[in-house]
This record gives structure tokens, C-alpha cells and sequence, in this order.
């Protein structure tokens, strides 16, 4: 195999795990009956979960649009050392498998949309406590949407609602069917996306001493992680880290509240993430499905 067939077969990978993601989703949330009796702040958290991931697919489709030219940087997550960095590979943005992932996205960004615009609709809290949200859905630059989504998040116990969710998952599943599996997946998700808010907190508070907020990799961190770009357990790959490129410390020194016990929570969530990836393993090295 040619290196860029290498390259090429490692970017198509990446891809099927997002593109999985999504699908993930949308069908959680098809799934999941709108007269559910949730109270407001559940309603606001999940419609922040809806929300997370129509963002993250615009920065995909923004990506695979290839505006770099014949690169393409895939933002990860390095969880050993907390940093923010993308994985570059070679690109053809005309590729018909370039094309074809576009097109898949787009139907379920369209999909996912008309379901989360579908969920506010028909819930009682619409107009009272969906209004900052529904319109960060507009701004595409995300340069301001973000940190209302960061904002309602806090206001709505969003960390300790999906950090619980996420650790009842763990830890009451009793037997190996896809039901478990799959409930295992949604808080695999939802962790990923709690740890990204608190990444953007701490890349922001960082930025009161270092332009980049955490130090980029070094050449030699970067040759050693290289080999890990699959491996969950140290690197986190997640088109939304792209965000972290536009804030700023001078949009959160005054949000006192989002900035006490950030890193210790990032930490948390860290731990939180191999669990449930171990628990994931287990099914599968288990055979039981």
C-alpha cells in the first residue's frame, strides 16, 4: 500500500466513526418520545446535545470542503496531555468519496435539524428558555453561539445531568444486549461533548499567558502520538475543537462561575471517558452481542 492509499484509508476510517456518531444521534433523539415528562432544565440539555452536534457537523461539511487546498486538518483531543492539535492528511476534496460523505452528512444535519426544531415546537418551554439557543442555530461563524451554548449549559446543570447519566450507564448495566450497548454509546458521546465545553473553558482561561491557550504539541509529542490517532483512550478526535481556534480569555474573565473547578472537572470527565470505553470492550471482547 502507497503511503497515500495509507493516509487515505486512515482519513476514511476517522470519518465512519464520526459519520457513526451522528447517525447515533438523530436516531437517539427519533427515538426518544417528545411527551416524555422532562422538566425544563432536562429539556435544555438535551436540546444542547442536539445543538453541539449540528455545530459539529457544519465544521465537518466546512472541512471536507477543502479550503486548505489538498490538506485536510482533523481537530483532536490529546487526553494525557490536554492539548488541542490536528492530524493533517492528504486531501481531494472532488474525490467521489469526498462528495459522497458531504451528501451523507448534509441529510442528517437537514434530518437532525428539522427533529431538534420539531422537539422545541412541540415542548411547553419553547419560547421560555429555548430562545438563546435556537437562535446560536444561525450563527455559523459560532464566534458568539458558542458561549451561549456554554452559558445555558451551566445555568441547566449540564455537566452533573450528563456526567450522571453517564455514570448510571456504567455502572447499572447488568447483562450484554444492544440495548445496554447502545446506551453506552449516548453517554460516550455525551462525555465527549461535556469534556469539549471544558476544554474550551480551560483553552480560554490559558489564554491569559499563551496565544494558543494550551501549548501546541511539540515535534517529538507529535511523532509519538501519531501512532495513537485511533486509539479513544489517548486521543479524541472531534471535529468541534475546531472552536477552541476562536476563544478568547477577554469572552470568559467575567463568567467567574464557568471558570471555578474547570480542570478538575475536565479531569473527572477524562477518567469517566476510559470507563465507559472500557466498558464498551468488555461487551465486545465478551462476544455477548
Amino acid at each position: 500500500m502507497k503511503v497515500g492509499e495509507n493516509q487515505e484509508a486512515k482519513l476514511k476510517s476517522l470519518f465512519e466513526q464520526i459519520i457513526k456518531k451522528y447517525y447515533f444521534i438523530l436516531n437517539y433523539y427519533k427515538n426518544k418520545a417528545i411527551s416524555d415528562n422532562i422538566n425544563e432544565n432536562e429539556f435544555i440539555n438535551h436540546s444542547i446535545i442536539i445543538l453541539l452536534a449540528i455545530r459539529e457537523m457544519d465544521i465537518t461539511t466546512n472541512l471536507l470542503e477543502g479550503r486548505d487546498g489538498s490538506f485536510i486538518d482533523i481537530p483532536q483531543f490529546n487526553l494525557e496531555l490536554k492539548k488541542v492539535y490536528n492530524m493533517r492528511f492528504k486531501f481531494n476534496p472532488k474525490d467521489n468519496n469526498a462528495i459522497k460523505l458531504k451528501d451523507e452528512i448534509k441529510q442528517i444535519y437537514d434530518d437532525l435539524k428539522t427533529y431538534g426544531a420539531s422537539y422545541k415546537i412541540n415542548n411547553p418551554f419553547d419560547e421560555s428558555c429555548i430562545e438563546n439557543l435556537t437562535t446560536a442555530l444561525g450563527e455559523n461563524n459560532g464566534k458568539n453561539s458558542m458561549l451561549k451554548i456554554i452559558i445555558n449549559s451551566h445555568q441547566s446543570g449540564f455537566y452533573k445531568f450528563w456526567s450522571n447519566f453517564a455514570n448510571n450507564e456504567i455502572f447499572s448495566i447488568k447483562n450484554y444486549s444492544q440495548e445496554s450497548l447502545a446506551r453506552l454509546y449516548m453517554a460516550k458521546y455525551v462525555v465527549q461533548y461535556l469534556i469539549f465545553i471544558k476544554e474550551w473553558i480551560q483553552n480560554s482561561i490559558n489564554k491569559r499567558v499563551h496565544e494558543y491557550g494550551n501549548i501546541p504539541l511539540s515535534k517529538i509529542e507529535a511523532k509519538k502520538y501519531k501512532k495513537y490517532t485511533f486509539d479513544e483512550a489517548k486521543i479524541m478526535t472531534l471535529p468541534l475543537f475546531q472552536e477552541t481556534k476562536i476563544c478568547k480569555y477577554e469572552t470568559i474573565k467575567n463568567e467567574k462561575y464557568l471558570i471555578q473547578n474547570n480542570e478538575t472537572e475536565l479531569d473527572d470527565l477524562i477518567k469517566l471517558n476510559l470507563s465507559i470505553l472500557k466498558k464498551i470492550n468488555e461487551f465486545q471482547n465478551n462476544n455477548k452481542i
